[in-house]
C-alpha cells in the first residue's frame, strides 16, 4: 500500500485498505467469540475448584458488546 502511494498508483489502495480492514474484523469477531467461550469455561473451573476464585477473571464479558448490533 505505501508502495502504491509512492509511486502514484492510488487506484487500488482503497479497496486493499478496505480487504485488510475486512480481514481485521473478522479476526476480532473471533476474539469476542473466544472470549465468551473463555468466560464460560472459567465460571465452571470455579465452580469445581472454588479455590481457583482468587484467580478468576472479573473483567471476563460475555463478548456481546463488540458484536454488532443490527
Amino acid at each position: 500500500m505505501a508502495q502504491d502511494l509512492r509511486s502514484g498508483r492510488t487506484d487500488q489502495t482503497e479497496a486493499k485498505v478496505e480487504a485488510q480492514a475486512a480481514k481485521l474484523q473478522e479476526q476480532a469477531m473471533q476474539i469476542c467469540r473466544r472470549v465468551g467461550a473463555l468466560r464460560v469455561a472459567q465460571e465452571k473451573l470455579v465452580a469445581q475448584v472454588p479455590q481457583f476464585q482468587p484467580f478468576a477473571s472479573k473483567n471476563l464479558t460475555t463478548g456481546e458488546e463488540c458484536r454488532p448490533h443490527s
